[in-house]
Order: structure tokens, then C-alpha cells, then sequence
């Protein structure tokens, strides 16, 4: 009966997302990456669009601030994500799926990037404000040419 019971469980268990996040400070070289309109996802919560770029705001009730692309309107399996740091604060949250694959320690101050790949032909890649992070201005998101 243990047996049965274990394969049922593995059969119904959802494919979990192998998704391979890196970060580094400073810029990036874009050679081979084109930017992306702000379009290809939807602000959640708190935040809206300056002349830098798309800027999330915590906010005292939920939800909480974030940016979620639809993976099946993208032809690309890989993100490049463009950060403007106001200051150490936190970390910022990396989901697929509503399941967490990263949790991305923001920076002192400056530019920074984060590259998200192996990413699945279907499904929500969302990027949260998390705990004690007050703001976050992505400057671009890219994708490869």
C-alpha cells in the first residue's frame, strides 16, 4: 500500500521550475540581449513608471510590490534585469510559479543586474519587494536577441 501511495504522490506532484538565477553589481556588456518592452508584464501593488524606469514602492498592506511576466507570451528562456539600488535593504524575491527559486541580496547603492535563465515555455515569472526592502527601480529587462 506504501508503495501505491508514494507513486500517486509523485504523479501529483507538481513539476517544480529548474530556473538558474546569477546577480552581479555595475553593468552588464548587452551584446546579444535586446531590450524588452515594459508590456511583456504587469505591475502588482505599489509602483509605477519614471523616466528611469519602472519603480516598485513597499507599501503598508498588501500585496506585495512586484513585476510578473507571463512566460508563454516570451519566446525567450532567459532575463536580463537592469536595477537602479536606493540603498541596502533587503532582498529581492525571485518566483516561478508561486514556488521561490532566489532571493537576490540588494546591493549598497548603484547599478546591478540580475540574469534569470532556464526558464519554462509556460507559466508566471513574478519579482518581489521582499521584507525591508522599501524600493526598487528596474531600469530595463532584456532578453536575448
Amino acid at each position: 500500500m506504501r508503495r501505491v501511495l508514494l507513486v500517486v504522490l509523485v504523479f501529483w506532484t507538481p513539476p517544480m521550475m529548474a530556473v538558474t538565477v546569477r546577480t552581479g553589481e555595475g553593468r552588464p556588456s548587452l551584446e546579444g540581449w535586446c531590450l524588452l518592452g515594459w508590456g511583456a508584464g504587469s505591475i502588482i501593488g505599489h509602483g509605477g513608471f519614471t523616466n528611469q524606469g519602472l519603480l516598485l514602492s513597499a507599501a503598508q498592506v498588501p500585496p506585495a510590490p512586484a513585476y510578473e511576466i507571463n512566460l508563454k507570451l516570451l519566446p525567450q528562456k532567459a532575463l536580463l534585469f537592469l536595477f537602479q539600488s536606493p540603498g541596502p535593504a533587503g532582498k529581492l524575491l525571485v518566483f516561478a510559479d508561486n514556488q521561490p527559486v532566489f532571493a537576490a541580496p540588494i546591493p549598497a547603492s548603484g547599478p546591478w543586474w540580475m540574469e534569470v535563465s532556464d526558464l519554462a515555455s509556460a507559466g508566471i515569472l513574478r519579482i518581489e519587494l521582499g521584507p525591508y526592502c522599501d524600493a526598487i527601480l528596474i531600469e530595463g529587462i532584456y532578453g536575448p536577441c
